[in-house]
């Protein structure tokens, strides 16, 4: 069970170095991870076209996708650190040199590259676009430290991933999510801001995945839930959620402001935790329960998420203006074909390049691996 799982890490990272015996590498993908990681991602893109329609006024704050906006936000970021750091353990493991030098090819290559080319985009557009658009050079030379748009996420992975290896160097490898939790603790008093105070906000959800990767039983805990516990987390979710209103608690919260970036930005506020505690928990009962035709779906896109997290944003918005242009203002009708394309036209370009052996060249990710 889950919950035996989760009881029994806590005293496994506490006594114990994570030793390359404890936590095995997968010799082949893991399917519930998978699935887990492509429903995040509809997440990630569906929650990127509410907030595009939000800010270009096609649609109401206080309206229904609004408030998709707004429930998507408590967690799917919270929910990516979660699923990014559960396999560090291991990569720890092993030395960790390995995984350092993958940091460059992976990571820091790619938002580079899509940075600049997304900043080249903005400065091009002939369309008016949602938030007004500094000189090119001049966004160029803020890279460093000023993440472009939605790679703010690769900014704050590397720095959390240096702080776990920098740790474990220092022989405090079991210690590393604690210590990870007091550092986002203590910038948060600060309020601070930047990718710092993103990094600040994610650190704890980082750790708890670095806290279940340390335990060998977790994953497989996970695949033999109960379907009637899995059930009761997405139901408990959907309550909460439904909870979520501007007239409600959450409002009062301020999670409805005046745009959706005032949205985001209040959504990662503590006070909404337990949302991100169980909207985790939610996806991956969902992820359990996918029938086979759209399990495989979701891993598909679940095993492309570099590609379309890099090249997501670009589609949507540039689809959204020409189809804006064509008099398709309803937003209930751009919503469902823009995440769409959102998803499919950047996997598919993997698919390609992959094939061409190019995807790495283009940074969206590595060729899949059975």
């Amino acid at each position: 069970m889950i919950n035996a799982a989760i009881r029994q890490a806590w005293p496994q990272f506490r006594k114990t170095p994570v030793m390359p015996s404890q936590v095995s590498a997968p010799s082949s993908r893991i399917e519930w991870i998978d699935q887990a990681r492509g429903l995040a991602m509809v997440l990630v893109v569906l929650g990127h076209v509410a907030g595009g329609l939000i800010d270009a006024q096609l649609t109401s704050i206080q309206g229904g996708i609004g408030r998709i906006f707004a429930v998507i936000y408590t967690f799917h970021m919270p929910f990516f650190f979660f699923l990014s750091a559960l396999f560090t353990p291991r990569r720890l493991s092993t030395g960790g040199g390995r995984f350092a030098r993958s940091w460059l090819p992976d990571l820091v290559y790619p938002a580079a590259l899509w940075s600049i080319i997304m900043i080249g985009s903005r400065s091009l557009s002939p369309a008016p676009l949602n938030h007004p658009v500094p000189p090119f050079f001049d966004t160029l030379l803020t890279l460093p430290h000023t993440p472009a748009g939605p790679y703010w996420f690769i900014y704050s992975l590397l720095l959390l991933h240096f702080t776990a290896y920098a740790l474990r160097n220092l022989n405090l490898s079991p210690s590393t999510p604690f210590v990870l939790i007091a550092f986002g603790g203590l910038l948060a008093v600060f309020d601070m801001h930047g990718v710092i105070g993103q990094t600040a906000k994610m650190a704890p959800w980082y750790a708890f995945g670095l806290w279940m990767g340390a335990d060998s039983r977790f994953v497989p805990a996970v695949a033999q839930m109960r379907k009637s516990d899995r059930l009761l987390v997405i139901a408990l979710f959907a309550i909460l959620a439904w909870a979520l209103t501007p007239s409600g608690a959450a409002g009062q919260n301020g999670i409805f402001g005046t745009n959706a970036t005032e949205m985001a930005q209040a959504a990662w506020q503590r006070s909404f935790a337990p949302y991100a505690v169980l909207g985790s928990a939610a996806t991956i009962a969902l992820a359990c329960l996918l029938p086979f035709g759209i399990g495989r779906a979701a891993s598909y896109i679940g095993q492309r998420t570099m590609a379309i997290y890099m090249m997501h944003v670009m589609i949507v918005a540039g689809l959204r203006v020409v189809l804006v242009k064509l008099h398709i203002t309803s937003a209930p009708l751009l919503l469902v074909p823009l995440t769409v394309a959102g998803l499919l036209l950047p996997a598919l370009t993997f698919d390609v390049a992959a094939r061409l052996n190019i995807s790495r060249y283009l940074g969206l990710g590595r060729p899949l691996r059975p």
